[in-house]
Protein backbone atom coordinates (compact mmCIF):
# COMPACT_ATOMS: atom_id res chain seq x y z
CA UNK A 1 0.00 0.00 0.00
CA UNK A 2 2.84 2.35 0.91
CA UNK A 3 4.43 1.78 -2.48
CA UNK A 4 1.19 2.58 -4.36
CA UNK A 5 0.68 5.74 -2.28
CA UNK A 6 4.21 6.87 -3.16
CA UNK A 7 3.61 6.19 -6.86
CA UNK A 8 0.39 8.21 -6.72
CA UNK A 9 2.13 11.10 -4.96
CA UNK A 10 4.97 10.99 -7.49
CA UNK A 11 2.52 11.11 -10.44
CA UNK A 12 0.54 13.95 -8.86
CA UNK A 13 3.72 15.90 -8.10
CA UNK A 14 4.98 15.40 -11.64
CA UNK A 15 1.73 16.74 -13.16
CA UNK A 16 1.87 19.80 -10.94
CA UNK A 17 5.47 20.46 -11.98
CA UNK A 18 4.54 20.06 -15.66
CA UNK A 19 1.82 22.70 -15.29
CA UNK A 20 4.27 25.10 -13.64
CA UNK A 21 6.81 24.58 -16.43
CA UNK A 22 4.17 25.50 -19.03
CA UNK A 23 3.49 28.80 -17.24
CA UNK A 24 7.08 29.67 -16.39
CA UNK A 25 8.82 32.86 -17.42
CA UNK A 26 12.41 32.00 -18.27
CA UNK A 27 15.21 33.87 -16.57
CA UNK A 28 17.86 34.41 -19.24
CA UNK A 29 21.38 35.52 -18.40
CA UNK A 30 23.18 37.01 -21.43
CA UNK A 31 26.96 37.40 -21.43
CA UNK A 32 27.56 39.85 -24.27
CA UNK A 33 29.69 42.99 -24.59
CA UNK A 34 27.87 44.40 -27.65
CA UNK A 35 24.49 45.81 -26.51
CA UNK A 36 23.04 45.65 -30.05
CA UNK A 37 23.81 41.91 -30.25
CA UNK A 38 22.19 41.29 -26.86
CA UNK A 39 19.10 43.19 -28.04
CA UNK A 40 18.95 41.02 -31.17
CA UNK A 41 19.04 37.88 -29.00
CA UNK A 42 16.14 39.18 -26.92
CA UNK A 43 14.26 40.02 -30.11
CA UNK A 44 14.69 36.47 -31.42
CA UNK A 45 13.40 35.00 -28.16
CA UNK A 46 10.31 37.20 -28.44
CA UNK A 47 9.79 36.09 -32.05
CA UNK A 48 9.88 32.49 -30.82
CA UNK A 49 7.08 33.33 -28.33
CA UNK A 50 9.33 32.63 -25.34
CA UNK A 51 8.27 34.44 -22.18
CA UNK A 52 11.38 35.66 -20.41
CA UNK A 53 13.13 38.25 -18.32
CA UNK A 54 16.81 38.87 -18.95
CA UNK A 55 19.97 40.25 -17.42
CA UNK A 56 22.85 41.35 -19.64
CA UNK A 57 26.41 41.30 -18.30
CA UNK A 58 29.83 42.01 -19.80
CA UNK A 59 32.34 41.11 -17.08
CA UNK A 60 33.27 38.03 -15.09
CA UNK A 61 32.44 39.79 -11.83
CA UNK A 62 28.92 40.73 -12.98
CA UNK A 63 28.42 37.28 -14.50
CA UNK A 64 29.18 35.53 -11.20
CA UNK A 65 27.02 38.01 -9.28
CA UNK A 66 23.97 37.44 -11.51
CA UNK A 67 24.56 33.70 -11.56
CA UNK A 68 24.20 33.68 -7.77
CA UNK A 69 21.46 36.31 -7.37
CA UNK A 70 19.38 36.24 -10.57
CA UNK A 71 19.65 32.42 -10.70
CA UNK A 72 19.03 32.06 -14.45
CA UNK A 73 17.20 29.17 -16.10
CA UNK A 74 19.44 29.41 -19.17
CA UNK A 75 22.61 31.23 -20.21
CA UNK A 76 23.41 32.73 -23.62
CA UNK A 77 27.07 33.61 -23.94
CA UNK A 78 29.27 35.13 -26.61
CA UNK A 79 32.36 33.02 -27.23
CA UNK A 80 34.70 36.00 -27.03
CA UNK A 81 34.15 38.76 -24.50
CA UNK A 82 37.10 41.08 -23.69
CA UNK A 83 39.19 39.56 -20.85
CA UNK A 84 36.63 36.77 -20.43
CA UNK A 85 35.36 34.07 -22.79
CA UNK A 86 32.48 31.67 -23.11
CA UNK A 87 34.38 28.57 -22.01
CA UNK A 88 35.67 30.35 -18.90
CA UNK A 89 32.06 31.33 -18.13
CA UNK A 90 31.01 27.71 -18.66
CA UNK A 91 33.59 26.46 -16.15
CA UNK A 92 32.18 28.86 -13.56
CA UNK A 93 28.63 27.63 -14.26
CA UNK A 94 29.72 23.99 -13.93
CA UNK A 95 31.05 24.76 -10.43
CA UNK A 96 28.07 26.81 -9.23
CA UNK A 97 24.99 25.51 -11.11
CA UNK A 98 25.92 22.71 -13.55
CA UNK A 99 22.27 22.01 -14.39
CA UNK A 100 21.80 25.35 -16.20
CA UNK A 101 21.73 25.03 -20.02
CA UNK A 102 24.59 27.00 -21.58
CA UNK A 103 24.35 28.13 -25.21
CA UNK A 104 27.19 29.84 -27.10
CA UNK A 105 26.03 32.67 -29.39
CA UNK A 106 28.92 34.00 -31.45
CA UNK A 107 30.09 35.56 -34.73
CA UNK A 108 32.05 32.59 -36.07
CA UNK A 109 32.93 29.16 -34.77
CA UNK A 110 34.97 26.64 -36.74
CA UNK A 111 34.11 22.94 -36.52
CA UNK A 112 37.03 22.06 -34.24
CA UNK A 113 36.19 24.85 -31.78
CA UNK A 114 32.49 23.97 -31.91
CA UNK A 115 33.27 20.31 -31.18
CA UNK A 116 35.52 21.37 -28.30
CA UNK A 117 32.71 23.53 -26.86
CA UNK A 118 30.26 20.63 -26.92
CA UNK A 119 32.91 18.34 -25.39
CA UNK A 120 33.46 20.86 -22.59
CA UNK A 121 29.73 20.91 -21.76
CA UNK A 122 28.13 23.59 -23.94
CA UNK A 123 24.55 22.52 -24.65
CA UNK A 124 24.36 24.12 -28.10
CA UNK A 125 25.76 26.97 -30.18
CA UNK A 126 24.16 29.51 -32.53
CA UNK A 127 25.95 31.78 -34.98
CA UNK A 128 24.97 35.45 -34.91
CA UNK A 129 24.41 35.31 -38.68
CA UNK A 130 21.74 32.66 -38.03
CA UNK A 131 20.06 34.05 -34.93
CA UNK A 132 16.70 32.80 -36.22
CA UNK A 133 17.76 29.41 -34.78
CA UNK A 134 18.16 30.83 -31.27
CA UNK A 135 14.53 30.37 -30.22
CA UNK A 136 14.46 26.69 -31.19
CA UNK A 137 17.87 26.13 -29.53
CA UNK A 138 16.57 27.60 -26.27
CA UNK A 139 13.35 25.54 -26.44
CA UNK A 140 15.30 22.33 -27.10
CA UNK A 141 17.71 23.06 -24.26
CA UNK A 142 14.87 23.68 -21.80
CA UNK A 143 13.08 20.53 -22.98
CA UNK A 144 16.27 18.51 -22.42
CA UNK A 145 16.75 20.10 -18.99
CA UNK A 146 13.18 19.14 -18.07
CA UNK A 147 13.75 15.54 -19.21
CA UNK A 148 16.94 15.33 -17.13
CA UNK A 149 15.08 16.67 -14.08
CA UNK A 150 12.23 14.18 -14.62
CA UNK A 151 14.70 11.29 -14.91
CA UNK A 152 16.48 12.34 -11.72
CA UNK A 153 13.15 12.65 -9.90
CA UNK A 154 12.05 9.22 -11.15
CA UNK A 155 15.37 7.68 -10.07
CA UNK A 156 15.08 9.28 -6.63
CA UNK A 157 11.50 8.03 -6.24
CA UNK A 158 12.54 4.54 -7.37
CA UNK A 159 15.36 4.51 -4.82
CA UNK A 160 12.95 5.56 -2.06
CA UNK A 161 10.48 2.81 -3.04
CA UNK A 162 13.27 0.21 -3.12
CA UNK A 163 14.49 1.39 0.29
CA UNK A 164 10.99 1.08 1.77
CA UNK A 165 10.60 -2.38 0.24
CA UNK A 166 13.97 -3.40 1.69
CA UNK A 167 13.00 -2.12 5.15
CA UNK A 168 9.70 -4.05 5.07
CA UNK A 169 11.41 -7.17 3.70
CA UNK A 170 14.07 -7.16 6.42
CA UNK A 171 11.96 -6.08 9.42
CA UNK A 172 8.76 -8.11 9.01
CA UNK A 173 8.09 -10.97 11.43
CA UNK A 174 6.95 -13.12 8.48
CA UNK A 175 9.47 -15.18 6.59
CA UNK A 176 10.03 -14.34 2.91
CA UNK A 177 11.92 -16.30 0.30
CA UNK A 178 12.41 -15.11 -3.27
CA UNK A 179 13.06 -17.77 -5.91
CA UNK A 180 14.28 -17.60 -9.49
CA UNK A 181 12.54 -19.45 -12.35
CA UNK A 182 14.60 -22.59 -11.62
CA UNK A 183 13.51 -22.73 -7.99
CA UNK A 184 16.81 -21.44 -6.56
CA UNK A 185 16.59 -19.12 -3.57
CA UNK A 186 17.68 -15.62 -4.63
CA UNK A 187 16.88 -13.79 -1.39
CA UNK A 188 15.80 -14.63 2.13
CA UNK A 189 14.85 -12.14 4.80
CA UNK A 190 16.27 -12.42 8.36
CA UNK A 191 13.10 -14.14 9.64
CA UNK A 192 13.36 -16.81 6.91
CA UNK A 193 17.03 -17.38 7.73
CA UNK A 194 16.11 -17.77 11.38
CA UNK A 195 13.27 -20.17 10.60
CA UNK A 196 14.92 -22.34 7.95
CA UNK A 197 18.58 -21.94 8.76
Amino acid sequence: IKIFINLFLFTHSFLQRAEKIMQIILKVLILENVPADAALMEQELKKANIKFISKIVQTEKDFIYELNTFKPDIILSDYNVPSFNGLEALEIVKKISPEIPFIIVTETLDEITAANCIKKGVWDYVLKDHLKHLGSAVKEAMKLKEEIEKRKLAEKTQQEIEQQYREIFNSTTDSFLIFDMKGNIKEANPQACKMYG
